[in-house]
Formats: structure tokens, C-alpha cells, sequence
């Protein structure tokens, strides 16, 4: 017994201790927030970075804090003690500023002012009142005012008052749903709740719904409420008219007489194409509605009955429309030629799907690659052949003498001599410049034309052009290894060659030696592909920027850098930052130097595979490397990989199993 006392003497002891402490604490909280600035500023940033929630519980009780936090945010009333939820003054200061504040104020659900203030600012906040204060007339009017929806929540009596019911179906024409059945018959609460949302005429009394008033006010307002109508007002041309014109799936609702009236179908589909899918195959069977309706869009072909997809006037009509429909005709229809010629004229691609007599037909294909060039790959082989059909489809495209008959391209006799279409085939296929006449191979503004699309064709022109600076400036420009067949003298001049190197790089190759130890010229080079250090001279393989700035670029170009800059650490560093492999070009005196190694495998830990096993082997050395990268477990010595402290770091790093690294 007296060990009992004892051991409740010592937790009562324990619990006035603890007590003791947390009133300290408290005491302690509150003197740092009333009396230091610094720790104030403390609280009140996490006050408005966190909420209330985060602040410790001592200074949750101060009202300068929950004043604040309350300021902030009024849902901050979650958080506060219950004895604060008490106060009625930080309650209203809340649910002024947030009526779902409310919610956390359970106390004074019943108090009218602190209420009604709440749905005031949001009338949602009526569902946290006590349920007396729900049905008090002022209360509930600016609630529905807020959400007509909450209407649903109203007892029969607030349900068939008709200044609350107005009040809701102005905010949510669909909260008529919830009015009382006296009030669904009201001609100004139906007009109130219809000009809110048509949609509302679904609820309005069923004499309502065959009022032509009522009815139009609706179906303008949204189309689809014509499917809450009574059957004798889905037979009026006038109403339903007006809700096709809203939206065209009304359709789907009016009478079957409507549904085959052509005005009403037509209109229905050009407010929505899709409502074509309502319309009955009897009006797909009508010439005049199909014509109509392609006229207004093409696609309309598509639901036509297939004895009026195979009438010449409705396919005409269609690919006036949308010419992508020749693809869908009859393949009768693809053999007649004045239709096949109203299709190509439009899109010369279209001829691949003409029928092989019409590909042999002149005009046909004339006018196809009059259009479209290209479309001379699908005319027969015979028009490939006929050079006034060839002529018309280059002059269109120069890309079109890929699909010239080789017979005619080769002939002898095929020249193109005609200056204008030499000059616009050049300009976008340079390949043509071979077929071209001697007089125009000679002439300097299709020679420009040319290089300026194939830079190449420079090793087809006579010297007077490959030394022409504008000529070979033009080329290298569209492709700086033109310079290989530059003159002597224009792969001297810094402009051109600079405009090569800027195209290509490595066309550095191809300037002259005096030029590839020039600096601004190799840098430029460089910059564009590192690689092109090969190119340069010896002396600038030993310019340490010119090499920085290559292997920046690529890091393969530290192959062509001289011995001197091979032993540069900072420069091997730089590389090592891209490519381990890189070191198989290093020097050996700084691959045997422990101390730059140690650096190399902290930047790239795959330089181990690279190293002498005397390095594999280095416990400091192989940790270094598997921390900067796992996958340097694999080129370890035997005996490392079996470190337990190595297998740590390498499946802490990624998470995967030390035999992975072995693959």
C-alpha cells in the first residue's frame, strides 16, 4: 500500500512539474512575442506563409495573433482553442470575411447575426447554421440570392414563396426544379428561371410547356429544351427553327414532319454539322436537300445516298466544297474527265488517284503539274516523255526532274533553254542546272540561282566562275565544302573562307595554308565543329584558347591538339567534364601522376577504365570514382569489387543491385 502511495505521490509530482514547465513555456512564448520586435516578425511571416496551424500553441491565445490570423485567413477559426471560439467578436470578424468560417464556429450557429453575416458573404454558409435559423425568411432569401441551388434545402412553406423562388431561378434557372408545384405554373417565374438557362423549361407545369411564349424564350436561350415540349409544339416550324439555329442537335427532338423539312434540316446543320446524323435517309435520298446541303458543306457528300454519290452535278458540287473528297468518289467518276479536271486543277496530287487513262490524258496531267510540279510522278510514262509536259511541271517545281523519264532527261536533244523556268527550277532543285543549254550554264544570274540551292554544283562551273567571289560566296554560304572547288585565290580570302567555316566547320580543310593559322579564321571554324582542329595549323593546335574552345565544342577534338596543350591539366580537365575516353590521349607523365588522377576520377569516375592496374587496385582511387559514378565499379581490380564499403557506395548512389554494374 505504501508503495502504491508512493508511486502516485511521484507522478502526481511529475504532472505539476510538467504543468509548471508548460506554463513557463507559455509565459515564455508570449513575453518573446509581446516584447521582441525580431521574434514577433518571426511569428507573424509564418503566420502568413503557413497559417495558424504552424504558430505554437501558447500564442495561439493571444488575441493580437489570432487577430492577425483571422486577417489573413478567416478559415485560420479552425485552428484557434475552443475557448477563443468562444469570443464572439473574433467569430464575426471571421464569418464577415468568410462566411464558410462558420463551420468552425459551432457555438453561435444559432446566433442570428453572426448567421446571417455569414451568408451574407456567401451564402453556402447557411448549411453550418443551426436548423431554425435555415428557414428564417431574410436569411434564406440571401442564401438562394447567392446559390438558387440551396432552394432544394428549404422547407414547402419557403419552397412556395414566390419572392424566394424568383430569387433562386434568376441565380440557377434550374433550381425551378425545387420550387413547389403551385410556383412551377407562375408565367414570371418560369420567364425568370428560362432566361437563366433555357434548360429550366424541363420543370416549368406541363401547361406551360405548350405555351408558344414560354416555348420560344426557352429554345432561343438553349436549343435542346425543345425536347421538354409538348409533341404539338415540336410540329412548329417556328419554334423549332429557332432551336436548330441555337444548336443543331434539336433536331433529334422536333417532329418527324420537321426532321424531313428541308429549312429546318439545313439550318440545323449549319449551326452544328454533326446534326446530319439526324436526318432521315428519305432526306439523304433528295437531290435538291444533298445539293443544298454539300453547297453549305462538302462533307455532306459523305452521308448521301450512294445512288446520289455517283451523280456527277452532287460530286462537282462536293469537290467545289472540299476537294480532299475526290479520294471518297466512284472510281467511274475517277475516269470522267471533267471531273478529274475540276479535282487536279485545284490539287495537282490528285492524279494519283485518277485512272490510268486519264494519267495518259495531256490535258489532265497539264493541268495537274500546272498546279502541282510534282504530280508529274504519277502522269504515264509516256507524258513523262513529252517535253511540253515536262517543261510545265519544272517551271512549276523544280523538284519536278526527279520523275522526268530518264529517256528524255538524257536525250540529247532535252535542254532546258528557256531563261525564266531555268531560273525558277534552279532556284528550288539545283539538280537541273545539268539539263540546262550551254548558253544558260554560262549565264552568272542562274549560276547565282543555282549555288544559292546547291553549293556543290561549283565543281561543274568553268574557272571564270570559280574565281567569281559572289559566285563561290553564294556556295559556300549553302555549303561551306563548296570551298574545295573555290579558286586559289578565293580559298585565300578571309570573307569567303569565314563564310565557310561559319556553314561547316571542317571546310577548313580546304582553305589555304595561311588561312588555317589564322586565328579568328580557325576559331570560327572550331566554334562550329570542334573537329575542325585537325585542320588547323601546328601552331594554333598550340593555342591554348583556339583548343578550348574546339574541345568545348566537341570533345573529340582533343586527338588533334599539339603534345603541349595534351599535357594542360586545366584543358584535359575541361574534356574529362564530357568524355572519360579522352584520357587514352593524355600524356603518360600525367597519366602516372597520382595526384592528377585523384582530380580526373573526382570529375569523371569512368577515367578508371583507362587507368593501370596499379590505380584499379588504389582503394582511394576506385572510392572516388564509384562515388562520382556507380557504373566505375566495373573497371575496379578483382579484389576491390569485393570492398564492402565500395559495394555500399555504389547501391546507396542508385539503388540497384552490385551485379548490375558488372554488365
Amino acid at each position: 500500500m505504501i508503495f502504491f502511495f508512493s508511486i502516485c505521490y511521484i507522478l502526481l509530482t511529475l504532472v505539476l512539474i510538467l504543468s509548471f514547465i508548460l506554463l513557463i513555456v507559455n509565459r515564455l512564448f508570449l513575453f518573446l512575442f509581446q516584447r521582441t520586435k525580431f521574434f514577433k516578425n518571426i511569428v507573424l511571416s509564418l503566420l502568413n506563409n503557413e497559417g495558424l496551424k504552424k504558430i505554437p500553441n501558447p500564442l495561439k491565445s493571444n488575441n493580437e495573433i489570432l487577430s492577425a490570423a483571422i486577417g489573413l485567413n478567416p478559415l485560420n477559426l479552425e485552428f484557434i482553442s475552443n475557448s477563443k471560439k468562444l469570443n464572439r467578436e473574433i467569430v464575426l470578424k471571421a464569418v464577415k470575411k468568410d462566411g464558410n468560417a462558420l463551420k468552425y464556429a459551432s457555438e453561435f450557429r444559432f446566433d442570428r447575426e453572426i448567421v446571417l453575416n455569414a451568408v451574407m458573404q456567401n451564402g453556402n454558409a447557411i448549411i453550418y447554421s443551426f436548423n431554425p435559423l435555415c428557414f428564417d425568411y431574410e436569411i434564406f432569401l440571401i442564401a438562394v440570392r447567392y446559390n438558387g441551388f440551396l432552394l432544394e434545402h428549404g422547407t414547402e412553406l419557403l419552397r412556395s414563396n414566390r419572392n424566394i423562388v424568383i430569387a433562386a431561378v434568376s441565380n440557377n434557372g434550374l433550381s425551378l426544379r425545387f420550387a413547389s408545384e403551385y410556383l412551377k405554373s407562375d408565367l414570371d417565374i418560369a420567364l425568370a428561371a428560362i432566361k437563366n438557362n433555357g434548360l429550366a423549361l424541363r420543370y416549368v407545369s406541363d401547361s406551360l410547356k405548350s405555351n408558344k411564349s414560354i416555348v420560344y424564350s426557352a429554345v432561343i436561350k438553349n436549343g435542346l429544351s425543345l425536347e421538354f415540349v409538348s409533341e404539338k409544339i415540336k410540329s412548329n416550324f417556328r419554334i423549332v427553327l429557332a432551336a436548330v439555329k441555337n444548336n443543331g442537335f434539336a433536331l433529334k427532338y422536333s417532329s418527324k414532319d420537321l426532321q424531313n423539312n428541308i429549312v429546318i434540316v439545313l439550318a440545323a446543320i449549319n449551326q452544328n454539322f454533326n446534326s446530319i446524323n439526324y436526318v432521315p435517309k428519305s432526306l439523304l435520298n433528295d437531290y435538291d436537300f444533298v445539293l443544298a446541303a454539300i453547297k453549305q458543306n462538302g462533307d455532306a457528300f459523305k452521308f448521301a445516298s450512294e445512288i446520289l454519290k455517283t451523280d456527277k452535278s452532287i460530286v462537282l458540287a462536293a469537290l467545289k466544297s472540299n476537294i480532299n473528297l475526290f479520294k471518297a468518289i466512284s472510281d467511274n467518276l475517277k475516269s470522267d474527265k471533267e471531273v478529274v479536271l475540276s479535282a487536279v486543277k485545284k490539287d495537282g496530287y490528285l492524279l494519283q488517284f485518277v485512272s490510268e487513262s486519264l494519267k495518259s490524258d495531256k490535258d489532265v496531267v497539264f493541268t495537274a503539274v500546272m498546279q502541282n510540279g510534282n504530280a508529274l510522278e504519277f502522269a504515264s510514262e509516256e507524258l513523262k516523255r513529252n517535253t511540253e509536259i515536262v517543261l510545265a511541271a519544272i517551271s512549276q517545281n523544280g523538284n519536278a526532274i526527279e520523275f522526268v523519264s530518264d529517256e528524255l532527261l538524257y536525250n540529247d536533244e532535252f535542254l532546258l533553254y528557256d531563261r525564266n523556268i531555268v531560273l525558277n527550277a534552279v532556284s528550288q532543285n539545283g539538280s537541273v542546272f545539268e539539263f540546262v543549254s550551254e548558253k544558260l550554264k554560262n549565264d552568272r544570274e542562274v549560276i547565282l540561282s543555282a549555288v544559292k540551292q546547291d553549293g556543290n554544283l561549283l565543281l561543274f562551273f568553268s574557272e571564270l566562275f570559280t574565281s567569281d567571289k559572289d559566285v563561290v560566296f553564294s556556295a559556300v554560304n549553302q555549303n561551306g565544302i563548296a570551298l574545295k572547288y573555290a579558286s586559289d585565290d578565293l580559298k585565300s580570302d578571309k570573307d569567303v573562307v569565314f563564310a565557310a567555316v561559319n556553314q561547316i566547320g571542317i571546310a577548313l580543310k580546304y582553305a589555304s595554308e595561311d588561312l588555317k593559322s589564322d586565328k579568328d579564321v580557325v576559331f570560327a571554324a572550331v566554334i562550329q565543329d570542334g573537329k575542325a582542329l585537325q585542320f588547323a595549323s601546328d601552331n594554333l593546335k598550340n593555342n591554348r584558347e583556339i583548343v578550348i574552345a574546339a574541345i568545348n565544342q566537341n570533345v573529340n577534338a582533343f586527338e588533334f591538339a599539339s603534345d603541349k596543350n595534351k599535357l594542360d591539366k586545366e584543358i584535359v580537365l575541361i574534356g574529362l567534364t564530357k568524355c572519360a575516353s579522352i584520357f587514352k590521349f593524355i600524356n603518360n607523365n600525367l597519366i602516372n601522376d597520382y595526384n592528377f588522377v585523384l582530380k580526373a576520377i573526382m570529375i569523371n569516375g569512368l577515367v578508371l577504365e583507362y587507368l593501370s592496374n596499379d590505380f584499379k587496385s588504389d582503394k582511394k582511387i576506385v572510392i572516388a570514382a564509384v562515388k562520382q559514378n556507380s557504373f566505375a565499379y566495373k573497371f575496379a581490380s578483382e579484389k576491390l569489387k569485393s570492398s564492402s564499403k565500395i559495394i555500399s557506395i555504389v547501391t546507396k548512389n542508385n539503388l540497384l543491385p552490385i551485379s548490375f554494374y558488372n554488365k
